[in-house]
């Protein structure tokens, strides 16, 4: 009686397609990001007041609180080069001081961005309501090709009747901008917000006071389709932030910044695939011949 060969031959498989890196799906390229070393610096405009700094190492002024209410600042901050965005997981802190003199009302927002816009890292939307992600003035200015977590911490309308978080398309704004309670955007508290994507149409966001550990809200954002879908490059895109300010002005900063898309997966070419289950085929009818 002949011993089975079965077992052997498919190990032999399994490890020749291992060592030559087949599978199911292979990890796109892994990064992880900390910090905004090599982010592009794009401000919509002249501001008319406050100054925008460099990002640094540590830290991304989005825009500076001014005395005499007049900001009008919309800036964006993307990194330069492209990552894979078909599962990641971001987080940072957010805090914001608001302006003071004639005009105290802080505004206006800010956003974490994924885009593909024609004008890559250097896109950049309108200042005020439109928080350097859409277009208020109609000059055709917001970034297309896009996915964004909107912030809105003006809370006249036309912009919104209280702070809160909306998700954006193409340069979409709210509002509505529903209400993260008992998270208060306003508090001038650092915020932690936490973003997870695996895929599909779901982003999970988690926003915690880091003063007040026990204000936390979550919610799971519902995108019209994949963000590979939406932004296009097989979701290759510009990972980012961007701002504005109005009449109302503020302080907005990010600090503590990681990014991670080593979960991103990308599936094997159909003629490869083809190949695999016509190698199984092959080795499944070897073995059965062995066998007695």
């Amino acid at each position: 009686m002949r011993i089975s060969q079965r077992p052997v031959f498919c190990a032999c498989v399994a490890a020749a397609l291992a060592m030559v890196g087949f599978g199911t799906a292979r990890p796109a390229q892994a990064v992880i990001l900390s910090g905004f070393n090599n982010f592009s610096l794009n401000t919509f405009g002249t501001p008319l007041g406050g100054s925008i700094n460099t990002p640094t190492d540590t830290q991304l002024t989005l825009t500076t609180a001014t005395t005499n209410g007049t900001g009008q600042q919309g800036t964006s901050s993307f990194y330069t080069s492209q990552l894979a965005t078909g599962a990641f997981t971001a987080s940072f802190v957010y805090t914001m001081t608001p302006g003071t003199g004639y005009y105290q009302e802080p505004a206006n927002g800010f956003t974490f961005t994924i885009q593909n816009d024609p004008r890559g890292s250097a896109g950049v939307g309108t200042s005020g309501a439109g928080i350097g992600y859409g277009d208020v003035y109609g000059l055709d200015a917001q970034l297309v090709n896009s996915v964004a977590v909107e912030f809105d911490i003006y809370t006249d309308a036309p912009s919104s009747t209280s702070p809160g978080m909306a998700l954006g398309v193409n340069g979409s704004l709210g509002p509505p901008y529903p209400s993260v309670s008992p998270v208060n955007l306003l508090s001038t508290d650092p915020i932690l917000v936490q973003l997870s994507y695996s895929g599909g149409t779901a982003l999970s966001v988690t926003l915690t006071d880091q003063n007040v550990p026990a204000d936390t809200f979550s919610t799971t954002l519902t995108l019209p389709g994949t963000i590979a879908s939406i932004v296009g490059n097989g979701g290759n895109a510009y990972v980012g932030f961007t701002g504005g300010s109005g009449a109302g002005t503020s302080t907005q900063l990010i600090t503590s910044f990681s990014f991670d898309d080593s979960a991103a997966t990308v599936p094997l070419p159909p003629a490869l695939a083809g190949g695999l289950v016509l190698l199984a085929a092959f080795g499944l009818v070897q073995a059965t011949r062995r066998t007695a």
